[in-house]
This record gives structure tokens, C-alpha cells and sequence, in this order.
């Protein structure tokens, strides 16, 4: 009996004690999973910021790539452009046009600069200037692009007159002469060539079958004249051409009916001859030419023959160096003037 207890309570004792064992078996198990747990969930929480900042870095990365795309497309597109551009080269020939007033200057530069105005011209009381376009000249060999060196375009060469328009005044020739040392200087550093400026000359020619007015007589006895040969000799100035324009052909034809237009050119050469021995030195007899023209303040529209045929020879010293054998160059300097005063020259 007594044994039979004692086994009974050794095995109430020993299943006590296997609970307590148990639970603190449990109890530490349980322990190691919520330690687990946290560092599962702290894990969880690294991995999602991890997950944000790749997310972040990517759409950074594909914003980035979408603008180098779009600065790429910029180039490309702009590179295209350029490649479709030419590079402007300008040259320019310097023109004086002399003379005293009321012989036709302004109205022969209108008939350049704005052929379509209509207006009367104001009389020059200082000096006007213009650029007057010649011909645009599309060079054969290309060129790299100022914009991209790497780039060869198309070279387009633009010539053009640039003409000053002086009173007609005798105290306005000092003007005409710093003007001229100042345009053969500049010429000659920016063509890098033995270029000069050209000179015209502008008389009436009525004054041919009358007497020479006294301010064509003042005008052309005046320094600037005589001071061209020490220019032209000492090398300040270079003369590209030297024309002589006799305006009012019409009014001289009225008072001499029966003579031809050769004829009537001698008639002026004669009676204006003392301008030419003033000037015989300043260039070669090739360099000189004359033009009769039809220029008239007050009917333009209607009297304005020779203006083409003036341009054509002051820009033919241009057109010959730049121009080469470019059919619209050459068609600029096609009509050419008479070389009827090239004996006064020689």
C-alpha cells in the first residue's frame, strides 16, 4: 500500500516537474520568436526604405536618361539645321561719288539704294551712305560652320557697294579726302588684296554746249583734286576706277539733234578737259571711262537711264577679284562703258 502511494506521488512530483519544464521551455521558445519577429519586422522595414530609395534612384535615372535623349535630339536637330545653312562672307568696294550740286548724285545713289522711291530727294547737306547689294555668289568649295568646326556647309559671298554721297559744296572735299585714305587703308586689311576705292566724277553735261558753270569750275579746281596725285603717289590711296558720269544726256541732246552719241562724248571730254589734266596722273589710262546718264530729281520713275551701266563698272574691279567666272558676276560688268577720256591718261 505504502509503495503503491509512494509511486503515485513520485509520479504526480515527476509530471509537476515536467510541466514546469515544459513551461519554461515555452516560455523561452516563445521569447526567441517575438526576438525573431522584431528582427524580422525591423528587416521588413530596412528592405522597404531600400525598396523606396531604388525605386527613387530609378525614376532618377530614367529622368536623367530621358534628358540626355532630349539634348541629344537638340544637337541633332540643331547640327541638322546648320547643316543646311551657309556661312555669309560680305565684301565691299568702296564708292565716292563728286561732284558739285544739282548733278544728279543723290538721285544716282536712289537709283541704286531705293529705285522704287517716288519722292523728290532732299539735297545732301552732309553725307549719306549706303551699302548697295551687287550679286550674291554661291562659292563651289565648302567650308566648316563657326558654330562647329567639324561641320562643312555651303560658302555664300556677298558683294556690295559701299557709297557715300557727298554735298556738293567745295568745303566738304576735306571730308571727301580723309574718306578716301580711310576706305583704301580698311580695304586693303580686310580683302588682303591690292584693291582701291572708286571715284565718280558727276558733271551736267548740258554745261558741254554752254559755257562751264562757275561751281563746276570752283568744284573741280579745288585741293582735293590736286592733292590725288600726292596721295596716289606716295601710296595712301589707290584708285580701283575712275568714272566720269555727264547726267542731263536728254537736255544735251535737245541742243545738239544731228550728233551721235560718240560724238556728243567728245563734245563733253573737250569742254571739261581741264578737269582731266588736274587728274591725269591719279591712275591708268584702263582704270578711266565715262557714262552718260538720265537722272532727274523730279521725274526719277521716268529719267533713269545709266545707273545699271554706272554700278556694272564701279563694281567691276570687285566682281573681277571675288566674283571669278560666275555667269550672275560676270552679268553684272557685261555692258561696259566707252574709254574715250582714257587718252587724257596717257
Amino acid at each position: 500500500m505504502l509503495t503503491t502511494l509512494l509511486a503515485g506521488l513520485g509520479a504526480i512530483l515527476g509530471g509537476i516537474v515536467t510541466y514546469f519544464a515544459n513551461k519554461d521551455a515555452k516560455d523561452t521558445d516563445l521569447r526567441l520568436l517575438k526576438t525573431a519577429l522584431g528582427d524580422a519586422a525591423q528587416k521588413v522595414t530596412a528592405l522597404e526604405t531600400e525598396k523606396a530609395e531604388i525605386a527613387r534612384s530609378l525614376a532618377e535615372a530614367r529622368a536623367a536618361s530621358s534628358l540626355h535623349i532630349s539634348d541629344a535630339q537638340k544637337y541633332y536637330q540643331v547640327r541638322d539645321r546648320l547643316q543646311k545653312s551657309r556661312v555669309i562672307r560680305s565684301f565691299l568696294q568702296p564708292v565716292l561719288l563728286v561732284g558739285p550740286r544739282m548733278v544728279g548724285k543723290t538721285s544716282l545713289l536712289t537709283q541704286w539704294h531705293a529705285p522704287w522711291d517716288r519722292g523728290v530727294p532732299d539735297r545732301t547737306a552732309s553725307v549719306n551712305h549706303c551699302k548697295v547689294p551687287v550679286c550674291s555668289l554661291v562659292e563651289k568649295e565648302k567650308d566648316y560652320h563657326f558654330a562647329d568646326p567639324e561641320l562643312l556647309v555651303e560658302v555664300e559671298t556677298q558683294l556690295l557697294l559701299s557709297v557715300y554721297d557727298f554735298p556738293g559744296e567745295v568745303k566738304a572735299q576735306p571730308a571727301i579726302r580723309e574718306a578716301i585714305v580711310a576706305e583704301t587703308r580698311e580695304l586693303r586689311q580686310a580683302s588682303k588684296k591690292r584693291l582701291g576705292v572708286v571715284l565718280i566724277c558727276m558733271f551736267d553735261a548740258e554745261e558741254a554746249k554752254a559755257d562751264v558753270s562757275l561751281a563746276t569750275r570752283e568744284y573741280y579746281n579745288g585741293d582735293l583734286f590736286r592733292e590725288l596725285r600726292s596721295l596716289v603717289a606716295f601710296g595712301e590711296v589707290d584708285l580701283e576706277r575712275l568714272i566720269f558720269v555727264f547726267n542731263k544726256y536728254d537736255c544735251l541732246k535737245l541742243h545738239c539733234p544731228g550728233m551721235d552719241d560718240a560724238a556728243l562724248l567728245q563734245l563733253c571730254i573737250a569742254q571739261f578737259d581741264h578737269v582731266f589734266q588736274i587728274m591725269r596722273t591719279v591712275c591708268s589710262p584702263d582704270k578711266v571711262c565715262e557714262v552718260f546718264t538720265i537722272l532727274s530729281r523730279e521725274e526719277m520713275h521716268f529719267k533713269n537711264q545709266g545707273a545699271p551701266i554706272v554700278l556694272g563698272e564701279a563694281a567691276r574691279g570687285l566682281v573681277t577679284v571675288f566674283g571669278g567666272n560666275d555667269e550672275r558676276a560676270q552679268s553684272v560688268i557685261a555692258s561696259r562703258a566707252t574709254n574715250l577720256v582714257g587718252a587724257r591718261f596717257m
